[in-house]
């Protein structure tokens, strides 16, 4: 009796005391222990959290909206491959839905300006439409375009005479405004929903999906008031916007889209893609010659208008008289800084990428890469003379804050006299930094006139493009500039 408590006393209290451990001999084979793929380690990775052997993993953290397109709603899923799809889609971004902006024609029973979900049925069900067409082309190969037709360029209906004060153009409501219109939201809508590009318009900001789909920052409606946007067409649409930011009469989407195509001008992010375009402006836009008037834009692009996109892309001859047999064949003019800038504002809009052309000193303008929050110092840069040279385009470009150390504005004091010759010194301004560095066949000539003239340096044709930026002579020796320019111009027997 005795002997079986004290047994059951001795298991008692073997529970409690836990076992000693006695050290194996080198004959005695460890059992190996079950790795975990997922043991902790010294430092906590939060990425691989630390789980319990025989705990299930927990799912990897995903986002409810990635940053490339072709996202595809939860909610849309049961109408994958119907146009009905095109309103369940908007309907879940509500932020683009609501940029997608017309002016209808005074007298329209509605507000001024219609926003997507204030449509009619009509005007819905013709941008769906033109959404399955864009689609279509795309899956057919771009080609084969099964939707509305519109001239291009479209024929300007407010044709300018000689010596009109200002050319512009406009378009036709239904037959040139509203289906152009049309094509283009349709487009990029196709573009972001069918993941065409590796970036995502889902992410934008309020400002920066307007500037891809607002009508209104594209086309005014005919105000008959005798004022800036009274079209010599009644009811017609002058293309610029409320803040006369088109500057290009616009192709359509299905000439712009297949040429940054076929040209591998779309690249895996935005910021890239905007160097390669920049790049093929550099070797090919010319910036016209003479005036703004009605005469020269015939001249240039056999077009009394806006120059249309179209003929800057397949290039035009010049018509003037005065520069007969000078260039025998066609060139790629673009019409200056403003030009340029809405050149590539309409040229990208197929890619969606937003450009807005800002207003920086004297008059010129610059176009800002909102996405990439990038300027350039001025719409001429990319063909700027001292531009053509190896660096890559993508170094021409600035950021926000230099931007604004560069040109700065107070909006509580737009005239301030210090301000604005701040901003007209610093026009062109990336183009003559980088010059110092990467030589360009302009600055080798140079080089070259002034060893042939005898000209010290701060007498020279070199010195002369750099002195209106502020530069000095010493400044510029200190780079050695001299030195490296007579060495680059042997190298290459200029002189």
């Amino acid at each position: 009796m005795n002997k079986q408590i004290k047994v059951k006393k001795r298991k008692k209290l073997k529970s409690k005391k836990p076992r000693p451990k006695v050290p194996k001999t080198p004959n005695t084979p460890r059992k190996p222990k079950k790795k975990s793929k997922h043991r902790p380690s010294i430092k906590p990775d939060p990425d691989r959290p630390y789980h319990a052997p025989g705990q299930r993993l927990p799912k990897p953290f995903k986002p409810k909206r990635s940053s490339k397109s072709g996202y595809k709603p939860p909610a849309c899923k049961e109408l994958v491959g119907t146009p009905q799809y095109l309103d369940c889609w908007l309907a879940e971004n509500p932020t683009v839905a609501d940029a997608i902006i017309w002016e209808p024609a005074p007298g329209f029973p509605s507000a001024q300006l219609l926003a997507w979900p204030n449509w009619t049925i009509t005007m819905k069900a013709q941008l769906r439409q033109a959404w399955v067409d864009a689609r279509a082309w795309y899956a057919n190969g771009m080609t084969n375009f099964p939707g509305t037709y519109v001239e291009d360029p479209p024929p300007n209906q407010d044709y300018a005479a000689d010596g009109a004060p200002y050319f512009r153009t406009v378009f036709d409501a239904q037959t040139q405004a509203w289906p152009l219109y049309l094509a283009h939201v349709a487009h990029s809508l196709a573009a972001e929903i069918g993941g065409w590009v590796p970036w995502t318009i889902r992410t934008y900001s309020k400002e920066e999906l307007e500037h891809l789909f607002s009508g209104f920052l594209m086309f005014r409606h005919d105000t008959n008031d005798g004022g800036a946007w009274d079209s010599d067409l009644p009811g017609g649409y002058v293309l610029g916007g409320s803040q006369s930011l088109e500057k290009v009469t616009p192709s359509h989407p299905t000439f712009t889209y297949p040429f940054l195509n076929q040209n591998n001008l779309i690249s895996s992010t935005a910021l890239d893609t905007i160097a390669r375009v920049l790049d093929w402006c550099r070797w090919n836009l010319a910036h016209f010659l003479g005036s703004p008037s009605p005469q020269n834009a015939e001249y240039h692009w056999q077009y009394r208008g806006a120059a249309p996109m179209r003929r800057i892309i397949e290039g035009t001859l010049l018509l003037d008289p005065q520069y007969a047999g000078s260039f025998p064949t066609p060139q790629h003019w673009t019409a200056g800084c403003w030009g340029t800038s809405g050149f590539l504002r309409s040229l990208l809009r197929s890619v969606n990428i937003p450009v807005i052309p800002r207003v920086s000193g004297c008059g010129h303008t610059v176009p800002y890469f909102i996405t990439v929050e990038r300027y350039l110092s001025h719409g001429d840069d990319p063909y700027n003379s001292l531009a053509k040279t190896n660096y890559p385009a993508s170094q021409l470009l600035i950021d926000g804050a230099t931007f604004q150390s560069w040109f700065p504005f107070d909006p509580n004091d737009p005239q301030n006299p210090t301000n604005k010759a701040t901003a007209c010194q610093n026009v062109g301004r990336r183009v003559i930094e980088l010059a110092i560095w990467h030589f360009s066949d302009t600055l080798l000539n140079y080089y070259c006139a002034d060893v042939a003239n005898n000209l010290d340096h701060a007498s020279g044709q070199v010195f002369a493009l750099f002195a209106p930026y502020g530069y000095t002579v010493s400044q510029l020796e200190a780079t050695n500039l001299w030195q490296r320019l007579a060495a680059e111009a042997q190298a290459q027997s200029k002189c």
